[in-house]
């Protein structure tokens, strides 16, 4: 007898595509989707954050949900141009713009992209010039300690005290009137983003409003343009049986009184990953052996933390479930992969019903930060299968690695 509802579907995946496997619901990723466009003020524009999970499957789901792409990499462009994003959809991010990544993505004429600094917008700025084409930009500010202080009471820090993101906010100004004399950039607007994995809307609003106070300050001081508010992501999943789900009535409630408190109209963006990915997934993997050790229960499993490195999430790994294990009696025990290093174990001291060889344990909320954070070529394991879950036991996103891949690209002479 099985537990929940898609177990069935789960187990015909690992019989059909081998352990271990990410499987992915892409119904409750739609569904996720629609949920979270239906909450924001009208003409507000969803960003999926590639970096959550940039599988093809995943990405062309949310493009055909009518999402934009946040993206950061020459890999994350090519992916969401393969996804069918349209470039009126394409916003880029991040810390380090190379002139190559530069020269790839203004071919693709990118809606927006965020600014980090001068130095890089006058290398953004000679490039258009080259193309013949004047690109829209917003600048990355970079908040007061205080902000930052107040978001990361819930959630993950993105930037510290002292970042490598955006511009400082005592400089904004000084940002700003130097952006104006780069003719073939327009600044459209600002973008900060605090924190990640965010539980209580209040701690992303209080930034959201603090931004808008930034983007009104400018106004006054005669950027009337300025007509965009980007106010980065962080909505939040629970990731242990006793964590709230995000309030998403209350953020929607937020959003429309900060847009009601604007002295002009702004567009609002929002670049939203884990939120919309991380529930739909699921890691599968097998027991091999169960051994004792001077009191303590070892369970060794095909997979490992080359597969799932959560780190500062490892609490998730808490919510592990044996499939099909009713009738026996309860014994904790750690799971440990298949890796020869001691830093392999997924979950210590984890109370389920007595696992034996052949068993199938699944690992939920693996649908972010999982297969593409971890560390995939420890070992020199074939990557895992990833699939794309239905009732029938799904299809093939990606499928399993060969031992043979480790050889591409290498060279052992002159």
């Amino acid at each position: 007898m099985l537990d929940h509802a898609m177990d069935a579907a789960l187990v015909r995946a690992a019989e059909r595509f081998a352990t271990p496997l990410f499987t992915y619901d892409l119904a409750r990723i739609r569904r996720q989707a629609m949920n979270l466009l239906a909450a924001l003020p009208p003409g507000a524009a969803l960003h999926y954050a590639f970096k959550a999970n940039p599988s093809l499957g995943i990405c062309r789901t949310l493009q055909e949900a009518g999402l934009g792409a946040d993206i950061s990499s020459e890999g994350e462009l090519v992916t969401a141009l393969a996804a069918g994003f349209p470039p009126e959809r394409l916003l880029f991010t991040g810390p380090a713009k190379s002139a190559p990544v530069l020269e790839r993505l203004c071919a693709a004429r990118p809606a927006l992209v965020v600014i980090e600094s001068l130095e890089e917008a006058r290398r953004l700025n000679d490039l258009a010039r080259r193309l013949g084409y004047r690109q829209d930009v917003l600048l990355r500010v970079h908040p007061p300690a205080e902000v930052l202080e107040e978001a990361a009471r819930d959630g993950i820090p993105v930037a510290e005290a002292s970042s490598k993101f955006g511009m400082d906010d005592a400089r904004l100004f000084e940002g700003v009137a130097g952006l104006d004399g780069l003719a073939d950039l327009h600044l459209r607007g600002l973008q900060c983003y605090v924190a990640s994995n965010v539980l209580q809307p209040g701690r992303l609003l209080r930034p959201a409003n603090w931004l808008l106070g930034r983007l009104e300050a400018l106004r006054r001081q005669g950027h009337d343009h300025l007509d965009c508010l980007d106010i980065g992501g962080g909505l939040g999943v629970p990731y242990a049986g006793d964590e709230p789900a995000f309030d998403l009535p209350g953020f929607s409630r937020g959003l429309r009184e900060l847009l009601a408190d604007a002295s002009m109209p702004v567009r609002l963006l929002l670049e939203v990953g884990r939120y919309l990915v991380a529930e739909s997934g699921c890691y599968l993997t097998r027991v091999l052996d169960v051994r004792e050790s001077r009191g303590r229960t070892w369970v060794i499993v095909d997979g490992g933390i080359h597969n799932l490195l959560r780190g500062y999430n490892g609490k998730a790994n808490r919510l592990l479930r044996l499939m099909g294990g009713q009738g026996r009696p309860l014994q904790r025990v750690s799971i440990a992969g298949c890796l020869p290093t001691p830093q392999d174990v997924l979950v210590e001291d984890l109370e389920l019903p007595s696992p034996v060889p052949g068993d199938l344990l699944v690992l939920p909320n693996c649908g972010a930060y999982a297969y593409h954070h971890s560390l995939l070529q420890f070992g020199l394991h074939p990557a895992p299968a990833e699939v794309a879950l239905d009732e029938q036991g799904g299809w093939l996103l990606r499928r399993r690695g060969r031992a043979e891949a480790v050889l591409e690209d290498q060279y052992h002479a002159r």
